[in-house]
């Protein structure tokens, strides 16, 4: 028959997803790595009403701060950095050394709120996701850093 290959369908998916899942679940039992991943994610009231969420993934020494949402009557009120330090907070607890996020041109408070809170800015891909300019921002939160 020999060597093809083909496009993941929902014929094949189950199989597809199935073989990667195995395989690449011993190459990291082989190499010895650590791949579990964690996910944690925090809310943030005012009195009764729910003004702010975070969540994020750990993965190893890494965290990652994967949504951070805050209402827009809550803005500029401090629920944004309530949140990234619980974050923070987390990710050390947990023995993290890095922690990073990302966000795009066009959410400016956003890239404001994490340079206030100590992150840089480590990469800048033009024309990424959405045609928009995404920033990738990370900040060392343990002197045990790798």
């Amino acid at each position: 028959m020999g060597l093809r290959v083909t496009k993941v369908t929902r014929k094949n998916e189950k199989d597809a997803t199935l073989f990667a899942d195995r395989e690449w679940s011993k190459w990291i039992k082989a190499k010895g790595y650590d791949h579990d991943i964690e996910k944690h994610a925090f809310v943030a009231y005012k009195d009764n009403d729910i003004v702010g969420y975070a969540s994020m993934k750990i993965s190893g020494g890494a965290a990652y701060l994967s949504q951070l949402i805050v209402l827009d009557e809550a803005r500029g009120n401090g629920v944004g950095t309530l949140l990234i330090k619980e974050f923070e907070a987390c990710a050390m607890h947990n023995k993290c050394h890095v922690a990073y996020l990302e966000t795009h041109e066009r959410n400016v408070e956003a890239l404001s709120l994490y340079k206030n809170n100590g992150y840089s800015v480590v990469a800048k891909l033009k024309n990424n996701r959405f045609h928009f300019t995404w920033y990738f921002l990370s900040k060392r939160i343990s002197s045990n850093a790798i």
